[in-house]
């Protein structure tokens, strides 16, 4: 039997955070063969799955997972690009949570690399998710209790061979970080109407959590206006946007935003800012190749 190579690095992301570079990503709701093999030579650092409004094809993903696999143009450093899911229900509670875990261990078992919860209103269920990230054998604290994971036997099989390693030492990376030291898994939250603001606090005490975003196109519906999901914002929107953003800094969660134009790239890197999010229509990722040459230009 073919010995696995458990020195190649599986999440990117975590990678560059480690080593404090800022990380850009890529999203498509297209899940097939074709277009797996067209993101295997992204620009991106990971790339979004978006299952919140596209396709939930588990199927699709997992031929989409393969050929990420496949045809990965950096096979010496990386097994493939990052891999970070929008799961497609509301974060609203423990059991709307337990009713799609489901969803949860297939997509793990695909070779994933973590989820972006939508409308994290609760953090009982954020705390859900959590646990159904964590394998069944390992515990972590939040306040003052003790809890156990949820993931059970079964997945490891598919999810050791994405990632390249033996069984063994999947069950071990496969756990959250910075929760768990070795963990290879990412977890981020959207706060992105008002009753998710409201309890943006507790959410985002949640023990797991790597990063946060305010999600504007959603809290902007909230507050009445029909579409404000692109900057300017009004005063409300950029008040909620900067609390959440100090709640982050506060709990030492990375704080995801968008970016337009070189102007406010130069304020994200100023601000701290390592998750970020570059427009669609820049199909080459030039303003993220902007970002990485300042960032690297100001920190020497």
């Amino acid at each position: 039997m073919k010995k696995k190579n458990n020195k190649i690095e599986i999440n990117k992301v975590i990678h560059f955070l480690k080593k404090d570079l800022p990380v850009f990503y890529t999203q498509t709701e297209k899940f097939d063969k074709n277009e797996g093999k067209k993101l295997s030579s992204t620009w991106a650092d990971y790339i979004r799955l978006n299952l919140e409004h596209g396709p939930l094809d588990m199927n699709g993903i997992k031929e989409f997972m393969q050929s990420l696999k496949k045809y990965n143009k950096d096979k010496k450093n990386f097994i493939y690009s990052t891999v970070i899911a929008e799961l497609p229900f509301r974060v609203d509670s423990k059991n709307n949570v337990d009713a799609n875990a489901w969803i949860i261990n297939q997509l793990l078992a695909c070779g994933i690399h973590g989820f972006l919860l939508c409308h994290a209103e609760s953090h009982e269920g954020v705390l859900r998710v959590a646990q159904h990230m964590t394998y069944a054998f390992n515990k972590f604290r939040f306040k003052s209790k003790s809890f156990e994971g949820l993931r059970g036997h079964g997945g490891q099989k598919s999810g050791a061979e994405m990632w390249g390693l033996d069984e063994t030492t999947y069950l071990d990376k496969a756990s959250i970080w910075p929760l768990f030291k070795s963990g290879e898994l990412l977890l981020g939250v959207k706060i992105e109407n008002l009753k998710a603001f409201k309890n943006y606090k507790k959410v985002l005490s949640v023990p797991g959590i790597s990063f946060a975003e305010w999600g504007p196109g959603d809290m902007g519906m909230a507050l009445g206006y029909r579409e404000k999901h692109d900057p300017p914002y009004p005063k409300k929107m950029l008040y909620i946007k900067k609390q959440i953003q100090k709640e982050c800094k506060k709990k030492s969660i990375y704080f995801l935003n968008a970016v337009y134009s070189k102007k406010e790239m130069l304020t994200n890197l100023d601000e701290g800012v390592k998750f970020m999010r570059i427009p669609d229509s820049d199909k080459a990722g030039l303003l993220a190749n902007f970002g990485r040459k300042k960032w690297l230009k100001q920190s020497n």
